[in-house]
């Protein structure tokens, strides 16, 4: 993946395993999930976005659950790093296409970083499809909303 610069719109990309993460500029992730996500896949990602937000102002994630299958508990652990570690802060998470079984382990995470860090008000909603995620982010972005 390419540093985080360039102009608004730009992008790149990489596959770890079956899952797929993309920037796009100017402060944006796209995470596509697919099957059953590792614990190696996972921590693959987190060190590309830890990289590429270092000193950044903060970013949005947009995460297609679409075919995931699966978050097995190490993954779960995983996807707390971000607060623990002191990682700029996410501006916004939202989630299309998740199984309710995903929605609700989706959620206890969330749970768990507002736990950690009281300050965090990890904002994640929940939405039927990408355009409705993806309005959801533009309309954060326009807003300023922490």
């Amino acid at each position: 993946m390419s540093e985080r610069t360039g102009s608004r719109g730009e992008t790149s990309g990489k596959a770890i395993g079956a899952q797929t993460l993309r920037f796009e500029s100017p402060d944006l992730f796209i995470i596509t999930l697919v099957g059953e996500i590792t614990e190696a896949e996972a921590r693959e990602m987190l060190g590309d976005i830890r990289r590429l937000t270092r000193g950044g102002a903060g970013y949005f994630e947009l995460v297609d659950m679409t075919r995931l299958r699966a978050v097995p508990p190490a993954v779960r652990r995983v996807a707390v790093e971000p607060v623990q570690s002191g990682m700029d802060p996410i501006l916004g998470v939202a989630i299309f296409g998740a199984s309710f079984h995903l929605r609700v382990i989706s959620s206890a995470i969330q749970r768990v970083l507002r736990l950690i860090n009281h300050d965090n008000l990890l904002p994640l909603s929940f939405f039927g499809t990408r355009a409705e995620a993806q309005a959801w982010i533009d309309a954060r972005r326009r807003s300023g909303s922490p």
